[in-house]
């Protein structure tokens, strides 16, 4: 006769086998090595650097023109701290 088999062993490591094979296939499908992704990441720094060489404006916004030497305060409406009132 054939050998005795425990059933509920038998389902679990089916499982165990059938999620290490599910496993293995998406690591191939989507995996990639340390290497690759080190490239990757080399490529986009190497990428940016071209781009912001290539930049016509200062990476900071445009300075607005101040016309008035008070500043920051009469754009407020708050009263001048200056002594040229």
């Amino acid at each position: 006769m054939g050998d005795v088999v425990n059933l509920r062993r038998a389902k679990k490591q089916r499982s165990r086998d059938d999620k290490e094979r599910v496993a293995a296939e998406n690591r191939a499908k989507s995996g990639r090595s340390r290497a690759e992704r080190n490239a990757e990441r080399i490529e986009a720094g190497r990428l940016q650097a071209i781009l912001d060489g290539a930049r016509l404006v200062g990476p900071e916004a445009p300075a607005e023109s101040k016309s008035s030497s008070q500043g920051a305060a009469s754009d407020r409406g708050l009263p001048s701290t200056s002594s040229d009132a």
